[in-house]
């Protein structure tokens, strides 16, 4: 509208009434307010009664209500805020709304408004329409809301669902249907549901939809199998529908599917179960049939067809009156009637007359059919044909007198059962084993004496050798009448008579306690003797390298320019190094047993004694000491240095166990292991042993490390902290003494670890030391063969032989050392290793020089012990041994030696 503005009054179109009747004709009101935020009404048309219910002359004003008031709150502000902008920018604002009328509740409003300015730009009033527009507002909800509940159905269905084109092409789908097929929505959308129909099924599923089309057919349900994404099959129960618009036509269809692929697998192995029960009925060789309760056959299978001569089927829905001869029926239709009353299960031996005119023992059992509510439905009947087996266990019996005779004197556990798992026999190991009396188990099962756990096991192993007819061996843990768990091998084996049909089953069980025992320290003693073949085989490398180490430290050490003193401490630390090396290989030697040991007849206390006085300076004041030492105590013939060297292990292995303090104990005393004993331990003889035990009030160990502690390189120290090699070289220290050692802990508790070092009658002798050869050359010109295959070892060596006056050939093997000597057989001196490449050893090339110059000097050389040298045949009496790694001065010793 347009507006003249007269100073501050306000004057409309010069046919005022003319106006009037036209905003009166109009479907809403009209009004015009002041600018501001209360919106002050200068006009309201007649409009406003229908609307609002308030009269012009009520609004204007605010003579009652001001406008503003009318208006929800949570809309107010944001209605005022969008109509200033508007203003501003001089565009009509537009607002659709909720307002509060007099009697009526709240109402949807259209209001479109806008500003009449003055000549200079200046707002002066708002002119307003307001429209009720609460009905198409109402249906616009009704129908949003229809959409959001039908997209919540459509969402959320269980059922998989989709809207397709009359094209069949899929425009929306739900989760349902994608989880389905396993397609992303986007992927099914724009395909056709063809696209993903099986193969077989897709004639159909295109006949259907297009009769559906075109209005011959309605919807109806049909299960077809869809194809997945990973072309799996999929079942699905679905219903096609077609939504049409007023006139008929085809506007979209909705497909829905459930998902029955389950149902049909269990459809499927339920009639896979049903002719496989069907063929195991009719397969076989017991007679089956069940009845219901008049007693009139529902099934039976063809073993009773074939023993009664009963044509295939005739028999459904008869009696046995009909059937049968009449004494067969009526004591067959007494044993139904009797299950019928009783409602419980009938066992009997019948001898009856079959259709090939013998007599036959049938084992019958008939038992209720029973509904949910325990309550009997019909008659179930099983009969197997025992006449062979009651013939055969007749003449069991005849001889069961002379069996037992012979079975009750056998060490082992002798048991004969029948078929059904009843106790026909039993020797008097039933009794010893069990507290059972043998003849009180004749007609028993297992259960009725043995845990029902342990009479399972034992029923199944039965049920494998009557239904493999094959004997059955199984080692089995049970507990006798001592309450000891014992190891028993079981030997179950059908039991036939002479036609080869299986009578029932026999039991022959061997106590295997001890031997399994036996055979288990037999195991563990073999690993750790592998163990030490592989430590031994180690050393000896590691010999050969710290041989060429220690000859060239020493080499170097005597040709040091004098005064060099940082050059001398350098080479102290490495020869320091080498000789840890040394020590190292002689711990996995030692716990190999190849050690070079020299026994001799030792005072234990005394050389504990020694022990003790070094360790009470060295294990720290939080350690205490004490000893029990025997006055009595035997002598032993043993190494004194590996003997001590075994103390100081078993300390300082006790004081890592004590990390805040203990006690460490030495016990010695006298103690004899007879052969029971002896059994008990791994590669020991019975005998008379010097008892030394090593205790600890430490943490204890665990079962499971208990078990590794004398293995090598084992420790539960942290890394850098022990080699692992203590207690495995107490162990071979131990077992190449001809002792034994053995260890018990407890967690929380310590550890005790028992030395048993054998018994001599020989008297100890006070020790004397040798003193050492001075390092002075001995060869005087004279000529020295070096043979070595190792090149850096056979390097040094011939360094350190020249040094000492000898002119040197080189020589790799055997066969070079004897050309070697061939062209010079006055040599003087032969230095040669023991395990040497090619057909000959350094044995036998020390042998063939022998025989062509017995002057020559022959000394041997190896990182192996005399004793394994020989171990591996080759023997090296009458010849001197140095043990690699060797320094000069045993060389110097060695050449001097007669």
């Amino acid at each position: 509208m347009v507006a003249d503005m007269k100073g501050e009054g306000v004057t409309f179109l010069e046919d005022r009434d003319q106006l009037t009747r036209l905003i009166a004709s109009m479907p809403g009101f009209f009004f015009v307010c002041e600018p501001g935020k209360n919106r002050t009404m200068r006009f309201v048309s007649e409009g406003v009664r229908e609307i609002l219910g308030y009269t012009p002359d009520e609004l204007i004003g605010d003579k009652h209500v001001s406008f503003g008031q009318l208006i929800n709150a949570a809309d107010l502000n944001g209605i005022l805020t969008d109509l200033d902008e508007c203003l501003v920018a001089h565009k009509t604002s537009e607002h659709e709304y909720c307002i509060d009328t007099r009697s009526e509740g709240e109402k949807w409003v259209l209001e479109r408004s806008y500003g009449v300015y003055d000549g200079a730009g200046n707002l002066t009033q708002i002119e307003s329409y307001m429209e009720d527009i609460t009905d198409r507002k109402q249906a616009e909800m009704s129908v949003h809301e229809s959409e959001a509940r039908f997209r919540r159905l459509f969402e959320d269905s269980p059922l998989g669902m989709a809207l397709s084109t009359p094209d069949r092409r899929m425009f929306a789908v739900n989760r349902a249907f994608c989880r389905m097929l396993g397609y992303r929505e986007d992927e099914l959308i724009g395909r056709k549901a063809v696209d993903v129909t099986h193969p077989d099924d897709l004639d159909k599923s295109l006949d259907h939809a297009k009769k559906l089309l075109a209005g011959e057919v309605g919807a109806s349900q049909r299960e077809k199998r869809y194809l997945t994404k990973s072309g799996e099959i999929v079942w699905g129960n679905t219903t096609l529908s077609v939504i049409r618009d007023d006139s008929g036509k085809p506007l979209y269809s909705l497909g829905m599917a459930e998902d029955i692929t389950e149902r049909k697998e269990a459809e499927r192995r339920l009639q896979e179960i049903r002719e496989r029960f069907a063929a195991v009925i009719n397969h076989s060789p017991d007679l089956i049939i069940l009845k219901d309760s008049n007693i009139r056959y529902l099934l039976a299978n063809r073993t009773f067809e074939e023993w009664n001569g009963v044509a295939e089927g005739a028999w459904l829905g008869k009696t046995d009156e009909e059937i049968l001869p009449p004494e067969m029926a009526r004591a067959v239709a007494k044993l139904d009637r009797e299950v019928l009353t009783t409602n419980e299960v009938i066992h009997q031996v019948l001898e009856v007359e079959l259709a090939d005119g013998l007599v036959h023992n049938l084992e019958i059992t008939k038992f209720p059919v029973r509904d949910s509510g325990g309550q009997a439905l019909g008659v179930g009947t099983i009969a197997s044909d025992v006449t062979a087996e009651m013939q055969a266990l007749g003449a069991l019996r005849e001889s069961e007198a002379r069996v037992r005779a012979i079975v009750n004197h056998s060490p082992d556990l002798i048991v004969l059962k029948d078929k059904s798992g009843k106790i026909l026999l039993a020797n008097r190991r039933i009794d010893e084993w069990h507290s059972l009396d043998q003849d009180a188990t004749v007609g028993k099962t297992d259960y009725d004496f043995l845990p029902r756990d342990l009479a399972m096991s034992i029923e199944t192993l039965d049920k494998r050798a009557l239904t493999t007819n094959t004997t059955v061996n199984q080692i089995m843990e049970i507990p006798f009448a001592d309450g000891e768990l014992h190891k028993l091998e079981v030997t179950k084996f059908p039991v036939k008579d002479d036609l080869e049909q299986v009578l029932g089953v026999g039991t022959i069980s061997v106590d295997v306690t001890q031997l399994r025992e036996a055979e288990e320290k037999l195991r563990q003693a073999q690993k750790l003797e592998a163990v030490g073949q592989l430590a031994g085989g180690i050393a000896h490398e590691f010999n050969n390298l710290l041989m060429a180490v220690g000859g060239s430290l020493e080499y170097l050490e005597s040709h040091l320019p004098s005064g060099d003193e940082n050059l001398a401490r350098i080479l102290t630390v490495a020869q320091r190094a080498t000789q840890r090396g040394a020590d190292l290989t002689d711990r996995m030697l030692s716990y190999g047993r190849k050690q070079m040991l020299r026994p001799e007849p030792l005072d234990i206390n005394d050389a504990l004694a020694q022990s003790v006085l070094m360790l009470e300076t060295s294990l720290g004041a939080a350690i205490k000491i004490e000893s029990v030492l025997s006055g009595d105590l035997w002598s032993s013939y043993l190494d004194r240095g590996q003997t001590e060297a075994a103390f100081l292990n078993l300390a300082i292995n006790a004081r890592d166990a004590m990390p805040d303090g203990g006690t460490l104990t030495f016990t010695t005393s006298n103690i004899e292991v007879d052969e029971a004993n002896a059994r008990s331990f791994d590669d020991v003889a019975a005998g008379d042993y010097v008892l030394v035990k090593v205790t600890d009030t430490g943490m204890g160990m665990a079962p499971e490390i208990v078990d590794h502690v004398f293995e090598p390189f084992f420790t539960t120290k942290d890394v850098g902290k022990g080699s692992g090699l203590g207690l495995s070289m107490v162990h071979g220290f131990a077992k190449q003494s001809g002792g034994h050692v053995g260890v018990e802990s407890v967690e929380g508790e310590g550890t005790s670890i028992k030395l048993y070092l054998p018994r001599t009658d020989r008297q100890p002798i006070e020790t004397v030391i040798p003193t050492q050869e001075s390092d002075t050359k001995s060869g005087g010109g004279k000529s020295a063969i070096v043979v070595e295959d190792d090149k850096l070892v056979l390097s040094i060596m011939r360094q350190v032989v020249t040094d000492l006056g000898y002119t040197v050939t080189e020589a790799e093997n055997a066969a070079e050392a004897l050309a070697a000597f061939e062209g010079h057989p006055q040599v003087e001196l032969v230095l040669t290793d023991v395990i040497m490449p090619g057909d000959m050893d350094g044995i036998g090339l020390a042998r063939e020089i022998q025989q062509q110059n017995p002057e020559t000097k022959i000394i041997v050389m190896s990182g192996y012990t005399q004793a394994d040298i020989e171990s591996r045949g080759l023997s090296v009496r009458g010849l001197q041994l140095l043990r690699k790694p060797f320094r000069r001065a045993e060389l110097i010793e060695a050449l001097r030696a007669d």
